[in-house]
């Protein structure tokens, strides 16, 4: 068996065609035409592409900047959240500091009803008994009357 060789000649046009179809037959089947043709294409390919690497490197770019947002915000929530926590902390100690002074005011509250009562009509003319009374309204709920 012998291999056929395919050409690559062109065909004569049909002799039976009119001169409009005459001349897009020799266009179409003309290979510069065909060149042309794909020299086109890969020319509208070629601004696509472009277009598309412009919207990539924008989006790059907002990415970029959204990242360095974000690594801000974290930053950001980290420092907050160790400054919340000292004053939670030093929220907690001011609740305790308060009790105690409550009980320590409350036992002197008692002692004072203990005294005798020269001593104490005493105190309660002076200036310390009106700054012993706003204490005691400040701190201790019972005594907020007594303002």
């Amino acid at each position: 068996m012998t291999k056929s060789k395919k050409t690559t000649r062109r065909s004569s046009p049909p002799k039976t065609i009119g001169f409009f179809k005459k001349l897009k037959w020799i266009f179409t089947s003309n290979p510069k035409h065909e060149i042309s043709k794909k020299q086109f294409h890969l020319d509208l390919r070629k601004r696509e592409i472009k277009a598309m690497e412009r919207g990539l490197k924008t989006n790059v770019d907002k990415l970029h900047d959204h990242t360095i947002k974000l690594a801000k915000l974290q930053k950001h929530i980290f420092t907050n959240h160790e400054q919340t926590y000292k004053e939670l902390e030093e929220l907690k100690e001011f609740h305790q500091e308060k009790k105690e002074i409550e009980h320590v005011l409350v036992k002197l509250n008692h002692l004072l009803g203990h005294i005798p009562d020269e001593i104490a009509e005493e105190f309660s003319d002076s200036k310390d008994f009106q700054k012993f009374k706003r204490i005691m309204a400040k701190y201790i709920d019972e005594y907020k009357h007594i303002e």
